[in-house]
C-alpha cells in the first residue's frame, strides 16, 4: 500500500538521519518513505534511490503533514518515479516546509496529463523555503523539476540550480501555480530550463474605462530578481481592437519602452502575440477598445 521502505504515521516526531533506502516500491504513496500525522518531520543525510509508486504520488518520499514542520537537510533523492512527485510529494496544509542542500536527480512524474513535479511536488503549505538545492535531469507533464500548487501562500528559492529538467506541457524547471501571493527568487545559480509563473497572483491587472475606450494595466511591475528575461503568452480571450496600443515598459515608474505596437484598421479582434523580453522586469499597458480585455491568465515564462 504505502511506505515501501519505511512507514511512519501518527507520531509526534519523525526524525531520520544517516539512512539509505534503495529499490523499494509502493502502490499508493511513498515508494521509499511514507509519513503522515507527524508534528515534526526531519530528514538529514538520507539517500533514497530507485524507488517508485505505481498508482499515486511520492516515488521516493510522500508526506501528509498538516499543521507541521517539514525539514530536509543534505538529502539525495534520485532515480525515483510516481504519477506525481516522482522524487517527493508533500501535502503540507498549514505547514512550514524547508529544504536545504537537497538533490533531486533523474526522477520522473509519469502521469500522462497529471504528472506534476518530476523532482518535487508540493500541495499546500503556508511557507516554503528551498535553499542550496539542485533539480537536475528530472521530467514531468508540468514542472519537470518542481511543481508548487496554488494552495501555497509563500515560496522562497535561494541558491537553487535547475538544469536539464523537462516538461511536456509547462515549466521544464519549475511550475508555480497562480495563487502564490509571495514569490521570491534569490541568487538563482542556474536555470537551463524554464521557470513558469502564472498571474493573476502576484501580478494581476486593473481595467478602467475612459473617453478613449478601455485601459488595462498590470497592477505592479513584474520583477523577479536574477531573471534573464521572459516569454509572455497572453490569454487567447484577450483581443486587440482597432487602434489599440499595446505597450510594455521596463517598469511602472521609469516607463522606458521595451515594446510597442499600435493595431490599425486591419487588426480588429487580433489575439495578443507571444513576446520574448530580455529584461529582469516589465510593466504592461493595453489602451484602446480592447475586446474581452483581460490579462488575468497571462503566463510568464522566465528564462
Amino acid at each position: 500500500g504505502q511506505g515501501g521502505g519505511l512507514y511512519v504515521v501518527e507520531q509526534v516526531d519523525m526524525v531520520l538521519s544517516m539512512l539509505n533506502i534503495t529499490g523499494c516500491g509502493a502502490v499508493y504513496r511513498g515508494g521509499g518513505i511514507y509519513g503522515a500525522g507527524n508534528t515534526q518531520s526531519e530528514l538529514s543525510n538520507v539517500s533514497i534511490s530507485h524507488c517508485s509508486c505505481s498508482v499515486l504520488n511520492g516515488g521516493g518520499i510522500a508526506l501528509d503533514a498538516g499543521n507541521a514542520n517539514v525539514t530536509l537537510l543534505n538529502t539525495s533523492i534520485s532515480h525515483c518515479s510516481a504519477i506525481s512527485g516522482g522524487g517527493m510529494d508533500i501535502n503540507g496544509e498549514n505547514s512550514n516546509i524547508g529544504l536545504s542542500g537537497v538533490i533531486f536527480e533523474s526522477c520522473s512524474a509519469t502521469g500522462v496529463a497529471n504528472g506534476f513535479g518530476g523532482g518535487l511536488h508540493i500541495n499546500d503549505g503556508s511557507g516554503i523555503t528551498i535553499t542550496s538545492t539542485s533539480f537536475e535531469n528530472n521530467s514531468a507533464y508540468s514542472g519537470g523539476g518542481l511543481y508548487v500548487s496554488d494552495g501555497c501562500s509563500h515560496i522562497m528559492l535561494g541558491g537553487c540550480v535547475f538544469k536539464y529538467n523537462r516538461a511536456n506541457a509547462f515549466g521544464g524547471g519549475a511550475f508555480l501555480e497562480s495563487d502564490i501571493n509571495n514569490f521570491v527568487v534569490m541568487d538563482l545559480v542556474g536555470s537551463e530550463s524554464s521557470l513558469v509563473l502564472q498571474t493573476p497572483h502576484p501580478y494581476s491587472t486593473s481595467t478602467t474605462s475612459s473617453s478613449t475606450g478601455v485601459e488595462v494595466h498590470f497592477t505592479d511591475t513584474v520583477d523577479v530578481p536574477d531573471a534573464l528575461g521572459y516569454i509572455l503568452n497572453f490569454d487567447p480571450a484577450t483581443e486587440c481592437a482597432v487602434n489599440d496600443t499595446l505597450t510594455i515598459y521596463d517598469s511602472a515608474v521609469d516607463r522606458n519602452v521595451l515594446y510597442i505596437h499600435v493595431y490599425g484598421d486591419n487588426y480588429p479582434g487580433v489575439t495578443l502575440p507571444s513576446l520574448e523580453l530580455s529584461t529582469s522586469s516589465f510593466y504592461i499597458e493595453l489602451v484602446g477598445r480592447a475586446y474581452n480585455a483581460t490579462t488575468s491568465n497571462t503566463t510568464l515564462y522566465g528564462f
